[in-house]
């Protein structure tokens, strides 16, 4: 849901302030949600934020419990180590 309102215009009912209130509930009910991580770094790297984006790129990079280890060996570790290049 995180993703939708970030990508809805305003005057359609977008917010990017719910947007990251989602992500960020998300990683309270479950931390080690990696690809939630990713998504919140994305946010937070396209909002300027990009200190606290790197942190959330590292922690889901080296996450040692993830909740779908499958899908971060796949996917969400391989879109950390991009977006950690990215962020440089």
């Amino acid at each position: 849901l995180g993703i939708m309102e970030k990508q809805i215009p305003t005057l359609m009912g977008g917010s990017t302030t719910r947007a990251e209130a989602r992500f960020r509930q998300v990683l309270k009910e479950d931390p080690h949600h990696t690809r939630a991580m990713l998504d919140l770094a994305e946010f937070l790297h396209e909002d300027g934020r990009t200190d606290e984006a790197r942190t959330w790129v590292k922690k889901a990079r080296d996450e040692t419990a993830p909740t779908q280890p499958g899908e971060w060996r796949k996917f969400d570790r391989p879109r950390a180590l991009r977006l950690l290049e990215d962020l440089r």
